[in-house]
Formats: C-alpha cells, sequence, structure tokens
C-alpha cells in the first residue's frame, strides 16, 4: 500500500468495493483490518497471483477499457 508514493503498508487483501474505490487489507500480527480508499491517494501495488480469486476475478470485471 503506498500514499504519495511511499510505502505505507504490507499485507494481503480482504476484499475490495466492486468499482475499485476502496479495499480492505486483513489483519496480521501488526495491524488490524483496515480499509483505503482510493480517492485519499492511496494505491495498491500487487502481485496478482497471490490474490484470492474471487478479488481478482472482481478487479478484472470492473476494469475500465484500455483502446489499444
Amino acid at each position: 500500500m503506498r500514499q504519495h508514493r511511499k510505502m505505507i503498508r504490507t499485507g494481503v487483501i480482504a476484499d475490495v468495493m466492486p468499482d475499485s474505490s476502496m479495499l480492505w487489507l486483513a489483519a496480521d500480527q501488526n495491524e488490524r483490518r483496515t480499509i483505503y480508499e482510493a480517492a485519499e491517494g492511496y494505491e495498491i501495488w500487487i502481485d496478482p497471483v497471490d490474490m484470492p480469486d474471487r478479488v481478482y476475478l472482481k478487479m478484472i470485471c470492473n476494469m475500465p477499457h484500455m483502446p489499444l
């Protein structure tokens, strides 16, 4: 998870909104389950191989169409 180009947290994605406006990172040893909003400048950098299938499919299905 990055905000304004600075890494602020690593973790596992627990869920995402259908429009990709928010996502939740799962609780871990150091942090509670936390929600992050794209409108607040948060960006997620991920390795799709590590994502649960349902989250990965949500992201693909809701991607804006990219012109060729």
